[in-house]
């Protein structure tokens, strides 16, 4: 098998995470010209707050979740190398 850059999920997983960010924040930004329009404030301490909490969860997510995949695939398929003829 395989084995996938850490590097390369990484950046993958924020390149996703970084275009539904830009598109939220651009409806925010382009929010027509009514007056009915709702109007968004962006908090820094809050977004850093955000940000930092989403670097904890990968910090603490990404290595668990490497070792269970790797755990599941060898549960799976530990059998079928002795069952091949």
């Amino acid at each position: 098998m395989k084995k996938t850059n850490p590097w390369l999920v990484l950046f993958d997983t924020l390149f996703v995470m970084l275009l539904c960010f830009a598109i939220l924040l651009s409806t925010m930004i382009f929010k027509g010209k009514s007056d009915a329009g709702i109007h968004y404030l962006l908090d820094l301490p809050t977004v850093g707050l955000t940000f930092g909490a989403l670097v904890i969860y990968f910090v603490y997510l990404l290595p668990r979740s490497d070792k269970g995949l790797k755990l599941t695939i060898r549960e799976r398929y530990k059998n079928t190398a002795t069952d091949q003829p």
